[in-house]
């Protein structure tokens, strides 16, 4: 057959293909390999897919694999809703790490931490006021004794842990800003050595810096914020 203007779709012979043979034509072209008359009528001719139909209203179904109702799920990490809640910080910021100690707790702390060395200054005096030679031994092993006791508890213990004795008790430690990590036991040394320049200043200084966090922001003394360094909550 040459003729296939208008033909419907069906099962034909083509022109150029052998005798005996049919093809399928779908309305417009010829579809497939030529088949015998038996297995073109046993042959199922190719059903195309059928057309997408919006729903009634025009909307168009959800893009494969996106969340029914339209809405974009927030980005892994950001918090749910897409506003950031109250209290809510970014991880490396310094609230992160921990609030700001209050400055009565350090201050608690510091008393707690130097007691031991005012009770030994007080033993000294006793002791040298009852014979010299019994405050000048005493004086000698207390002396040693405080070295010993401010090197344990301010620089090794503080910091490994970031927490000296007072400290512990208050609930409060000293930290890195960058890592919000123990200092360690040379940067907790550096820290009071930093601390006591200040006194250098006809202790004025000294007495400034302490009470710094009372109306720093950050609740931090000037050596701190020199050091990079933050007290805060446990």
């Amino acid at each position: 057959m040459t003729n296939t203007g208008g033909l419907p779709a069906g099962w034909y012979h083509a022109e150029g293909d052998p005798e005996g043979t049919q093809r399928y034509w779908d309305g417009s072209q010829w579809i497939g390999e030529p088949q015998t008359n038996q297995g073109a009528g046993a042959s199922h001719a190719p059903t195309p897919p059928p057309s997408y139909s919006p729903p009634a209203g025009g909307d168009a179904p959800p893009a494969y694999g996106a969340p029914t109702g339209g809405e974009v799920p927030p980005a892994y990490g950001a918090p749910a809703g897409g506003t950031t809640p109250p209290g809510y910080q970014a991880y490396g910021s310094a609230n992160a790490l921990g609030a700001p100690a209050d400055w009565v707790k350090r201050f608690v702390a510091y008393l707690i931490d130097i007691a031991p060395v005012i009770g030994l200054y007080v033993l000294i005096a006793i002791a040298g006021a009852i014979s010299d030679a019994l405050g000048l031994i005493v004086g000698l092993v207390g002396y040693i004794a405080v070295i010993g006791y401010s090197i344990w508890n301010f620089y090794i213990v503080q910091g490994k842990t970031g927490q000296t004795i007072g400290k512990k008790q208050q609930g409060i430690k000293l930290i890195k800003d960058d890592t919000g990590q123990p200092v360690g036991g040379l940067m907790a040394f550096v820290r009071y050595l930093v601390s006591g320049a200040f006194y250098l200043l006809c202790c004025i200084g000294g007495i400034v810096n302490l009470l710094a966090p009372l109306w720093n922001k950050d609740k931090k003394t000037y050596s701190d914020q020199i050091l990079s360094m933050s007290v805060v909550e446990v």
